[in-house]
């Protein structure tokens, strides 16, 4: 969980960035600017930012699914 946590929120962190007009990877900046501008998914960050610092249960696990899926479409 931790591993695929981890590198969904870089991908957060980009595609966020990009589309906003800033840069970064860094995964706490990208879950933050996912959450104000979706706050749809203001959940599933944070318990990727808590399974990326090895915490959390597993319970919620298919979201990431989802968030990946909808960044797959996100302009």
């Amino acid at each position: 969980m931790r591993k695929a946590a981890r590198r969904l929120l870089w991908a957060v962190a980009t595609v966020e960035s990009v589309s906003h007009g800033t840069w970064s990877t860094d995964r706490t900046q990208g879950a933050a600017l996912l959450a104000l501008n979706h706050p749809q998914w203001t959940d599933v960050v944070g318990r990727c930012l808590s399974w990326s610092a090895g915490g959390g249960t597993t319970d919620g696990a298919g979201d990431l699914f989802e968030l990946g899926e909808w960044l797959t479409r996100h302009p």
